[in-house]
């Protein structure tokens, strides 16, 4: 056998590390796609230094937490097929197809530019797709939306009302029962109603698994069927909420109107916001 130094040693323990192979795969769809670390975890909703020791355990990961991995950076089918067999398991089946690749999504976005209010494109889970000027103005992160990684309305709309620690101030303009009743409990109740026909997609596991993990919020989220019964399993709520307006400062009230297109995987919201002038 051939001497080997103790910089070949390593080289040769690194060709038979699964994590270090795997790592290495991730870290060049990183740098491919120009995704840093901490906006992957924004992506998954983790911290920056989880994901760093994910990837650096990847293939002792449990297979939700690989598959979240993986969703967050997107790869290629055969990289992916990669990690998952490095990692000695079979790849879940995609769920879906990337909406960014629809052949109409030149169109969609021109659609929503074009409108003057509030307005996102968004999957089955909430991911935000596209977002027109305004959209991007009214959720900018600052002293009204702090940064809170997986919770930020600019990447997910519903982990914004579920998960970030300053929701109410906006959703409910800042009072408590407020955002309970009117933002809350509503997308509790779209939680559920999804997960009935969706429960695959990617992101809605991502929620669902943070849910369960807050006991106060899972309680919340179990007395969601209730809603649905009492209210019926729609998209639209015509009701005004209570809504406090960064770009003004003023309390105020939201109407948030969405589109959903069977066999479409987007939907479409816009928001009217009361006292802003009619622009459509």
């Amino acid at each position: 056998m051939p001497f080997l130094s103790d910089e070949g040693r390593m080289r040769e323990e690194t060709r038979r590390d699964p994590n270090a192979l795997i790592r290495g795969l991730l870290e060049l769809q990183m740098k491919a796609g120009k995704t840093t670390r901490r906006a992957l975890a924004d992506r998954i909703g983790i911290h920056v230094k989880t994901v760093a020791n994910r990837m650096a355990r990847a293939a002792e990961l449990p297979l939700e937490e690989l598959e979240e991995l993986v969703h967050g950076l997107e790869p290629p089918d055969d990289i992916r097929a990669a990690i998952f067999r490095l990692a000695g398991r079979v790849a879940p089946p995609q769920y879906g197809i990337d909406p960014r690749c629809l052949p109409d999504m030149p169109t969609r976005r021109a659609y929503v530019d074009s409108i003057q209010r509030p307005s996102v494109l968004y999957t089955i889970g909430w991911r935000v797709v596209y977002c027109n000027k305004a959209y991007k103005e009214l959720f900018a992160p600052g002293p009204f939306i702090p940064n809170q990684p997986g919770a930020m309305p600019l990447s997910n709309g519903v982990e914004y009302i579920l998960f970030h620690r300053h929701a109410a101030r906006l959703l409910g303009a800042g009072n408590q029962r407020a955002y309970d009743r009117h933002w809350r409990t509503l997308a509790l109740a779209h939680v559920a109603a999804v997960d009935q026909s969706n429960s695959g997609d990617p992101d809605l596991k991502r929620i669902l698994r943070r849910i369960n993990e807050r006991p106060n919020l899972h309680q919340a989220y179990r007395s969601a069927a209730t809603w649905i019964r009492e209210h019926g399993d729609v998209a639209v709520s015509s009701e005004p909420r209570p809504f406090f307006d960064p770009r003004t400062g003023q309390t105020t009230r939201a109407h948030v109107l969405t589109e959903a297109h069977e066999n479409s995987p987007l939907q479409h919201a816009t928001w009217m916001i009361d006292g802003e002038p009619d622009a459509d």
